[in-house]
């Protein structure tokens, strides 16, 4: 069996993908509801030179599932919607999740899955709520943690170079006066002054300037080892692989 990550950043064909494979008891999907986006669209080209595109069919899952997410006249809220799942907890909470009870479809072995816009998955993994920081958000949007992370490499490329990736990953840490530093790039970047905000996402920002400096060092395969360090995701998923037997148990229940 594989085990397949998804969240609510998984959409469109991801979607279509992981969902036939559930259906098939083929994967153990983990993570979060997707994103809930399953039309077929058709271009139509307009006099104006513009396009018209028109949609003309929805995704089904083998089973029967719609992955379309519900949409209706308001556009505002269908934008919305993976704020409002934040809001109402889904995306830390597997309880919060939604379930039409009324769209109950079976796998090929029997297992209940459920309709009602994205594909559940059969292992949650909540969010980490520190990634729903503004504070932590506007860093990443206006390039404060980017840029910090490239001036470091610059400023420390003697000491980096001379060290390895493996050694790297094992030993670095950020201290507590690099980390202010960061906090008065954020004000310098237009930011109020947040020391408190900083600190509640003071493991984040370390965490995302260690991958950004070993990008830097060390390449692309180096920052994601990074990252993966703190992947929830990814550890549950490594558990179910390792824990075979009970992976195995879990598709073919009925």
């Amino acid at each position: 069996p594989l085990v397949v990550l998804v969240d609510e950043n998984s959409a469109s064909a991801a979607e279509v993908l992981a969902g036939a494979l559930q259906d098939h008891d083929r994967a153990l999907l983990v993570g979060r509801r997707t994103f809930g986006k399953g039309l077929v669209q058709q271009p139509i080209a307009l006099q104006d030179g513009g396009e018209l595109r028109l949609t003309i069919a929805r995704y089904y899952t083998p089973a029967g599932r719609c992955i379309q997410k519900p949409y209706g006249t308001d556009a505002a809220a269908y934008q919305q919607e993976l704020a409002t799942r934040q809001r109402h907890g889904e995306l830390s909470s597997a309880d919060s999740v939604p379930v039409a009870k009324e769209l109950r479809f079976l796998t090929d072995h029997g297992r209940a899955v459920y309709g009602g816009g994205g594909i559940v998955p059969d292992v949650f993994v909540a969010r980490d709520t520190v990634q729903n920081s503004a504070y932590f958000a506007h860093l990443c949007r206006r390039g404060v943690l980017r840029a910090y992370a490239l001036a470091y490499y610059q400023h420390h490329k003697a000491a980096l170079g001379a060290s390895s990736a493996a050694q790297y990953q094992a030993t670095f840490q950020l201290s507590d006066a690099e980390l202010a530093h960061v906090g008065r790039l954020g004000q310098l970047a237009g930011l109020p002054a947040g020391a408190a905000a900083l600190r509640r996402c003071a493991p984040l920002v370390r965490h995302y300037l260690k991958a950004y400096i070993a990008h830097s060092a060390y390449g692309p395969e180096a920052a994601r080892a990074v990252l993966r360090e703190d992947d929830a995701e990814l550890q549950q998923a490594t558990q179910a692989v390792k824990d075979n037997t009970a992976l195995v148990a879990l598709l073919q229940q009925s």
